[in-house]
């Protein structure tokens, strides 16, 4: 029995007060109407109607069951109408997620025109590299740079960001240019370093079908990507970075591209988010939002690849 379906055909029999005309109004045949009050109440083990030759009126039971059902039903409209508001219009508060570069340098400049075309929508965005669990933390949405791990969650593909090795004009003019990634031993190179690692990051290369890598052993190792890039503009070594990272000191010269000819790693740029929270426009628009910047904008925003090596 349709639970929802059987309280509808309860009220419209207290309402018109007797089965035939609440058939009536429901197009309904009167049998059914009758059965479907009849089973209501053997579910709920209580007479909800007086039941007489001439009329139906309700019993205290029913009376207080009819306030209810009332209440329910139109609790149950109001929801359904509020979601098909937010369905048609993006609203409500979007907690996101993403690490700072990307925020920084790429997500935040746009983000006035988000907000210009989905004025209700409140981004509440947090920038960091550290990992965040959505299962744990009230996240809509979370921006990963790196592979995936299999989960229940949905990934979407931004973006294919390349490493960049590179270092400022003048450090390379005081210790010369390395022309093979075996070269990077007599350099100072500055790492990354990943805490799940527990050391920095290796660089990795290929050419002509022969790979190889690099582990940084410079006097630096940072766990944040800008505070590398500043301290290689800064004179103080080599870095081996993500494009996106690299890029702004890169078009201004303040850094330069080495080992052109190699092949250099690449990382996927995902968003992430719960398959039911798809079902949130809000969700669904910022999505959206990213997925054109990444894949149509972002790559003007970028210098010219051939500029710094082939992909991996």
């Amino acid at each position: 029995m349709d639970k929802l379906h059987a309280m509808q055909v309860f009220i419209r029999v207290a309402e018109t007060g007797g089965f035939a005309r609440a058939a009536n109004k429901l197009g309904m045949s009167p049998p059914s109407v009758t059965s479907a009050v009849r089973n209501l109440e053997l579910r709920l083990g209580a007479r909800l109607l007086n039941r007489t030759t001439r009329k139906v009126s309700l019993t205290d039971d029913g009376r207080a069951y009819l306030e209810r059902c009332v209440r329910v039903l139109a609790e149950i409209e109001e929801t359904e109408a509020a979601l098909r508001r937010t369905s048609s219009e993006p609203q409500g508060r979007l907690r996101v997620e993403m690490p700072t570069g990307l925020g920084h340098l790429y997500v935040t400049p746009a983000l006035p025109a988000f907000c210009r075309r989905y004025p209700r929508v409140n981004v509440v965005m947090t920038m960091g590299d550290r990992f965040v669990n959505l299962s744990e933390e009230d996240v809509d949405v979370i921006v990963r740079v790196g592979d995936l791990a299999d989960s229940s969650m949905v990934a979407r593909r931004l973006y294919e960001a390349r490493f960049v090795t590179c270092a400022s004009p003048e450090y390379l003019a005081r210790f010369g240019t390395p022309q093979t990634p075996a070269d990077l031993a007599g350099h100072n190179c500055l790492g990354y370093f990943s805490a799940s690692l527990g050391r920095s990051a290796e660089w990795s290369f290929a050419r002509d079908g022969a790979q190889t890598a690099h582990a940084p052993t410079g006097t630096l190792h940072l766990n944040n990507p800008e505070a590398l890039v500043d301290l290689a503009v800064a004179g103080a070594g080599i870095v081996n970075l993500l494009e996106t990272g690299v890029a702004p000191a890169l078009r201004e010269g303040k850094l330069v591209a080495i080992l052109a000819d190699w092949q250099v790693a690449a990382q996927p740029v995902s968003a992430l988010y719960w398959p039911s929270r798809h079902l949130s426009a809000r969700v669904r628009v910022f999505v959206d939002f990213l997925s054109d910047l990444f894949a149509r904008q972002l790559p003007h925003l970028l210098p010219v690849r051939t500029a710094y090596g082939r992909g991996g």
